[in-house]
């Protein structure tokens, strides 16, 4: 897969990310104090800078009120491994 598949991916699902937050009324900073990750680490990924394990994206997803099939497509952009020189954050690895 080229880079640029993988830079489209991953700020499609900041995005969407971003914007079920928004109208969940969440912001940045009180997710990641919840889900316990560094602010940092949240603002990569909804910038589309970063991907997430599956085991960190799941909880993030049911905070924002995302289910059904908006979440298997969610969970699909983020499943498909980034192209080389993509570094997936681990944030088990702390």
């Amino acid at each position: 897969m080229a880079e640029s598949d993988s830079l489209i991916r991953a700020r499609e699902l900041g995005n969407a990310v971003a914007t079920a937050m928004a109208q969940a009324g969440l912001n940045v900073r009180e997710v990641a104090d919840q889900l316990d990750w560094p602010h940092a680490t949240l603002v990569r990924f909804l910038g589309g800078r970063d991907f997430l394990d599956q085991i960190d994206l799941i909880p993030l997803l049911a905070m924002c009120m995302i289910d059904g099939t908006e979440r298997e497509a969610l969970l699909a952009l983020n499943r498909t491994e980034p192209a080389s020189g993509w570094a997936r954050h681990d944030l088990h690895r702390r």
